[in-house]
């Protein structure tokens, strides 16, 4: 799936309610370095270890709500926070920018 920078920078605000200045300062490379993609709730759990991990927090309605995840193209978008903040860069899914 590819994205541009300007359309990485509107999911980001839109979806995952990430502020503009942040993205500015942080880098929109070290963003999308944060995002994985996944087909669906399902992969997204097994991949993860998130329900494993967080059963109890691991329902679609709940991952979505709370923008841990969001489907955008009909992908499951999953944008680590603690990626984004440490930059590192072992993501799971693919963007490219």
């Amino acid at each position: 799936m590819r994205f541009t920078a300007e359309r990485m920078k509107e999911i980001l605000k839109a979806e995952f309610l990430i502020p503009e200045d942040m993205l500015d300062k942080m880098g929109i490379e070290q963003a999308a370095a944060a995002l994985e993609i996944y087909g669906g709730i399902e992969e997204f759990l097994e991949k993860t270890g998130w329900g494993r991990d967080n059963p109890e927090y691991s329902s679609e309605e709940y991952l979505t709500g709370n923008r841990i995840c969001r489907w955008v193209d009909g992908k499951l978008l999953y944008f680590s926070r603690i990626v984004w903040e440490n930059g590192d860069n072992g993501n799971e899914g693919e963007i490219h920018i």
